[in-house]
């Protein structure tokens, strides 16, 4: 409840369940909680949040959603610095200065090839961050 409210839900009105398969599907119990609200004339509660969300899933589905990363600078640095070791693109990025890693990062988002190979292992820490991105709706 959190990520559509901003709050957390005291206890779950209803059981979680699976995530929705598409986003129409999520839009149409969307339209079911707005026609509700009408009938039971609270319409104006619709305007703050639930109008917002609705137009949102029409316009982008379940693309473009952000993802927050709450984690410090340093953790994301490390995992850069390993996944560009391992990829054998650059020795030691932590010791790089800020113009040289910028000039990599650049040159590196204008390639098409991934920096991420499986089956490399890598470090605890690194392989939870990449899960973050290659998560799949």
């Amino acid at each position: 409840m959190h990520d559509l409210t901003g709050t957390d839900a005291l206890r779950h009105a209803v059981a979680p369940q699976n995530p929705y398969r598409v986003a129409a599907d999520f839009l149409a119990d969307l339209q079911v909680v707005e026609a509700s609200l009408h009938s039971h004339h609270a319409g104006a509660l619709t305007g703050p949040r639930l109008k917002p969300l609705m137009r949102a899933v029409q316009v982008f589905g379940f693309h473009l959603a952000t993802v927050d990363l709450r984690q410090s600078s340093d953790k994301h640095e490390a995992v850069v610095s390993e996944l560009l070791k391992v990829a054998k693109i650059e020795a030691d990025y932590s010791a790089l200065d800020e113009s040289a890693r910028r000039e990599l990062l650049v040159r590196l988002l204008n390639d098409a090839r991934p920096c991420a190979f499986t089956p490399p292992s890598y470090s605890e820490h690194a392989q939870s961050e990449i899960a973050i991105f290659e998560t799949r709706s």
